[in-house]
């Protein structure tokens, strides 16, 4: 190969190189990323504020469009093992305005993004479960129905936001510390008088310790029932597990006593 054209090859690769690093670059700042220190505290408030759980149990995201004016906090799948107690499913949206991040809405499907002003380019940067086009407003009679993240938590309590309502979790929560909880939930007739799940018992059998037990991984189905009207929103107010022994069937309903709310036995 002449000289003429070895320097033509070379001058072709650099320029070929750098055209790559720069569509890497910009397709690395279009993406959304970990929103961090007071802006990541600012969106946890906003969008979460019925959330009591610690930061690594968090995944709090910020866009990299519209001026980075919208954040979310969804659960961190990622430490499910040690923050369990604290799951739930879906997202908070928040929306920085004058400099100030206030909420937006929260849910796990159908969000009415259009409706709700979230630009098509934060939607899909920060991944949100839009409704499709058209589907904003649910005609009478078909409204969204909720459950909880967690059957072992208080569900309201005096002078205490409501435990985050979810539309058909991926996991629940079984024993308040954490130790039993059930995850891989697949739903079949959410929305309908009663919906039905087939997923994973994952408990600890306590050995030393809830903490450090092993665990035990079983098939489990839980039926969700008796749909009605609590604090606004239209929650299945019944529950029912199915287990095998080891374990204990569990079953419970939405009871409320002196602004005491829980799914109690």
């Amino acid at each position: 190969m002449c000289d003429s054209a070895r320097s033509w090859v070379r001058v072709w690769r650099a320029v070929t190189s750098a055209s790559i690093l720069v569509l890497v670059l910009a397709t690395t700042a279009a993406a959304s990323r970990l929103a961090r220190d007071g802006t990541r505290t600012a969106i946890e408030r906003a969008a979460a504020p019925a959330v009591d759980a610690p930061q690594r149990c968090l995944l709090v995201l910020v866009t990299s469009k519209d001026g980075g004016n919208w954040g979310t906090v969804s659960f961190n799948e990622h430490n499910l093992r040690s923050c369990a107690r604290w799951a739930f499913d879906g997202v908070g949206i928040a929306q920085r305005v004058r400099g100030r991040w206030e909420n937006v809405t929260s849910g796990s499907a159908d969000i009415p993004c259009g409706r709700l002003g979230i630009p098509v380019a934060v939607r899909s940067d920060l991944r949100l479960p839009c409704a499709v086009t058209g589907s904003g407003n649910p005609r009478p009679g078909h409204q969204p129905i909720y459950f909880f993240s967690n059957v072992a938590t208080i569900i309201k309590a005096p002078g205490q936001p409501v435990q985050t309502e979810v539309i058909r979790p991926s996991t629940i929560g079984l024993f308040a510390d954490g130790s039993w909880y059930l995850e891989k939930l697949r739903w079949t007739g959410w929305g309908s008088k009663a919906a039905h799940a087939n997923g994973i018992s994952n408990a600890s059998n306590g050995i030393p310790s809830q903490a450090q037990g092993k665990r035990i991984k079983t098939p489990a189905q839980i039926t969700l029932s008796r749909p009605g009207r609590f604090l606004g929103r239209t929650v299945y107010r019944c529950y029912k597990l199915t287990v095998p022994p080891p374990a204990t069937d569990l079953h419970g309903c939405l009871t409320g006593h002196n602004g005491y709310w829980s799914l109690l036995p």
